[in-house]
């Protein structure tokens, strides 16, 4: 025992090499996470004696989050052996995901008697699990053969609905966004039209992963249901965060045409990873006219198994129920009043960070930033050459403030419960940008003369730029250009194949 527990301390000790120092904030990490120091001490904070959650200083936040690590480590001790397949002998599985799933929905104006629901390991596997479902239903009520269903995104959408119809041999059309970042809605009505009777759903975010803007949910939700097919919300990065915004409604689940949602509980919700909800709503179902809630066509059913009857409700076959026992007990801890709190800080904390780009001429905000998440960019005015945000990324990571690079040189970065609840961060902030800009005003000079290149991810995400959208300004030849626009795409898959296969067995010299 004792060998393995210093086995977790050397795993712990090198997480915290990783990250760094006490004020270190990623806009990557989507958690509440504190890390070592004043706000990790668990001795510091049995001094405190309140049990309320005030959440008025970074104390509070810190204290609510040791609170539920004990939580978390005692609940684990008492559950880790349940199997929530079992119904018979762990009745409790299914009593969590009931509760979990009805509170979630109340969040966004669900009725509990019309809303169902299945607790997931995260967003990707909420958003595939309801990608698989519309799949299904598309199969039944528009006679569809494998991959003729297609589903109807922004291109601001997450990725993980692109795995899911790679996943399930689904096809995906894309529509542009608006100067925004929102849904372009005169596109996506043709969108709608042209491809007819293959559309399965459309979907929306709330907000969308890159510039963390929120679409015109109620337009999308009414052309869906016009179009006889479903609508999904994907929630999973703004969950706990919307619901309590006051210029936001997210009674999503009152619109018609809103057929489901997916909401991360270990998100914003403050539970361990991973858990997330997948929401069902009545879809228009010619099998049980004239409606049927969506989750019909989740459950597996194998009836002629040797083994005996076998069926499931969702992708996993056993499963453990620490995840919904989790999910459940961080909402009972917090409550609706300490989510409202956390989300108006959250967003409060945005706005400020929002101004100081808006009101740095070097910088270009993107999006309106209502929720949890800011973007920018360089401002294309001052003729900087490609590449110059990602080395501002590299140096502001270098001053403890850790952006997220997306393609297009663009970054944003999310707001958690850790940087909100520090009444310095937006000064950090600020310090940070105006450091890391006028050092990389220096790069740009030296870049524009020739004497050196960006430093940070600049050169690889030029390459993946050339390789994906080729052009006269990142090829240097007709053979490089008709080259990657003929196999540029299969090239950068190959590459990001190759750097997971590396890491699943590291000792191989081989590539693909």
């Amino acid at each position: 025992f004792s060998s393995l527990t210093s086995l977790l301390d050397k795993l712990a000790a090198a997480t915290e090499k990783t990250v760094g120092t006490d004020e270190w904030y990623s806009g990557s990490i989507y958690s509440y996470s504190y890390m070592k120091g004043k706000y990790g001490n668990k001795k510091y904070f049995e001094k405190l004696e309140s049990e309320k959650l005030f959440l008025e200083n970074p104390d509070d936040y810190a204290k609510l989050t040791i609170s539920l690590g004990e939580l978390y480590t005692y609940s684990f001790q008492r559950s880790y052996l349940w199997n929530s397949l079992h119904e018979a002998e762990f009745g409790a599985g299914y009593w969590l995901s009931y509760q979990v799933v009805r509170m979630v929905a109340d969040l966004y104006g669900g009725e509990p008697d019309k809303v169902m629901g299945l607790i997931t390991s995260g967003g990707t596997e909420s958003l595939m699990t309801a990608m698989r479902l519309y799949r299904n239903w598309g199969m039944v009520n528009r006679n569809h053969d494998i991959g003729q269903g297609v589903v109807l995104v922004c291109e601001s959408i997450h990725a993980a609905v692109n795995k899911a119809c790679i996943a399930y041999d689904l096809k995906i059309e894309i529509v542009p966004v608006d100067k925004l970042g929102k849904c372009d809605i005169p596109a996506l009505k043709k969108a709608v039209k042209r491809i007819g009777n293959d559309l399965i759903t459309i979907v929306g975010s709330t907000p969308s992963y890159t510039l963390g803007v929120v679409d015109p949910i109620k337009e999308i939700a009414s052309i869906a249901y016009e179009a006889g097919v479903g609508m999904h919300v994907d929630s999973c990065l703004g969950g706990f965060i919307v619901n309590f915004l006051d210029h936001i409604d997210s009674d999503f689940l009152k619109l018609p045409g809103v057929t489901s949602i997916s909401c991360d509980t270990h998100k914003n919700g403050w539970a361990p990873k991973g858990s997330s909800v997948v929401l069902t709503n009545d879809i228009r179902d010619i099998l049980h006219e004239p409606k049927v809630n969506l989750m019909f066509y989740s459950a597996y059913a194998v009836p002629s198994w040797d083994g005996g009857i076998y069926g499931t409700p969702q992708n996993p076959g056993s499963q453990h129920a620490t995840h919904m026992l989790h999910a459940y007990l961080a909402m009972l801890r917090i409550g609706k009043n300490g989510y409202r709190k956390i989300a108006k800080n959250i967003h409060r904390v945005v706005k400020r960070c929002s101004e100081i780009i808006e009101n740095d001429p070097r910088c270009e905000l993107l999006g309106d930033s209502p929720a949890n998440v800011f973007a920018w960019r360089i401002n294309p005015k001052l003729g900087w050459e490609k590449g110059a945000i990602y080395a501002l990324a590299h140096e502001m990571s270098q001053r403890n403030i850790v952006l997220s690079a997306m393609k297009g040189d663009r970054v944003h970065y999310c707001v958690t419960g850790r940087s909100s609840a520090d009444d310095s961060f937006v000064h950090k902030f600020e310090a940070s940008l105006k450091e890391s800009l006028d050092v990389t005003e220096g790069y740009a000079k030296d870049v524009a003369a020739g004497k050196c290149a960006f430093p940070g991810d600049a050169g690889l995400y030029g390459t993946m730029e050339a390789a994906m959208q080729p052009s006269s300004e990142n090829t240097k030849s007709a053979v490089e250009y008709y080259s990657n626009l003929i196999l540029g795409h299969r090239v950068a898959c190959d590459a990001i194949k190759s750097h997971f296969y590396g890491f699943l067995y590291p000792f191989r010299t081989d590539s693909l």
